[in-house]
């Protein structure tokens, strides 16, 4: 898998964001799928590519959150590697600060399975999510019992309003 595209941090040291994956909800070589680009990809891991995220770095605070949990989260959180220092022979349970939902194809939230009790097991991650995926999330399982245990704390956010992720940065849901 090639390395993720990287945005150079402002000469100020200031919050940056780095590109983690490109394509689309199926990823590069696509499921079930074969046409030229994706038999190129499956013979060529160079030519693969990770489904649509992206990560913002808050280096004056330390947080590191990231826009969609991807079915490709395990290799996207390996790129933020150099920006996260995960504990040494360990599972990191706190790999990033927060985790920004946009919408509920699948492509975007699948890979929140990583953070439960199987895998990463988070306590308390925050997770951005309008009024509609926040309701979701808490009322369908397996995503219900990341709520229920723990795992994810959700935090709804409302379409045009504001809200801050730390070292003078705002997101706004459109």
């Amino acid at each position: 898998m090639p390395a993720a595209v990287r945005v150079q941090e402002a000469a100020t040291g200031g919050p940056f964001v780095r590109i983690v994956g490109t394509v689309q909800d199926g990823g590069l070589p696509h499921a079930a799928c074969s046409c030229h680009r994706c038999e190129l990809a499956r013979q060529n891991p160079a030519l693969r590519r990770r489904v649509a995220s992206l990560a913002i770095v808050l280096p004056g605070s330390g947080r590191t959150l990231l826009i969609d949990a991807t079915p490709d989260i395990r290799e996207q959180l390996d790129t933020l590697a150099d920006v996260r220092s995960p504990p040494a022979g360990k599972v990191d349970r706190s790999p990033l600060d927060g985790l920004l939902l946009t919408h509920a194809h699948m492509g975007h939230y699948l890979g929140l399975a990583f953070f439960g009790f199987e895998a990463i097991h988070t306590r308390g991650l925050p997770v951005f999510a309008t009024a509609s995926m926040a309701g979701y999330l808490s009322e369908n399982g397996p995503w219900s019992q990341l709520v229920r245990f723990g795992n994810i704390e959700l935090r709804q956010i409302r379409p045009g309003t504001p809200f801050d992720l730390g070292d003078g940065v705002r997101a706004t849901a459109i």
